[in-house]
């Protein structure tokens, strides 16, 4: 969570900028950016929405398995996220060796 603190630190001194002033040159940086995929094809923008909500169901079922172990069997907070880590190792491990498989004969 970033605090007004720090965003007021981070204006550069010298400038005359108020934080609003900060705030926004900040957020047409980020806005311009994003001008470069003007004119791309429709697939791209499939493809990086298809890759948010991969992202976002993948986070958000980190949490709500954390809250079940922790809720639901009784694990405290340190135990479910290592419970949830183990998971996901062997899940990665899993999909690493599936791909290696499918490689093989190359």
């Amino acid at each position: 969570k970033i605090e007004i603190m720090e965003i007021q630190n981070s204006i550069p001194t010298g400038t005359g900028m108020n934080l609003e002033a900060h705030v926004a040159s900040i957020y047409f940086k980020i806005r311009n950016g994003f001008s470069s995929l003007r004119g791309s094809p429709p697939e791209l923008y499939i493809a990086f929405w298809l890759k948010f909500l991969d992202s976002y169901s993948y986070f958000s079922f980190s949490i709500i398995f954390t809250l079940f172990l922790s809720s639901d069997f009784g694990f405290s907070d340190v135990q479910a996220g290592t419970f949830y880590g183990l998971w996901g190792g062997m899940i990665t491990v899993r999909n690493r060796s599936l791909i290696l498989h499918l490689f093989e004969g190359f």
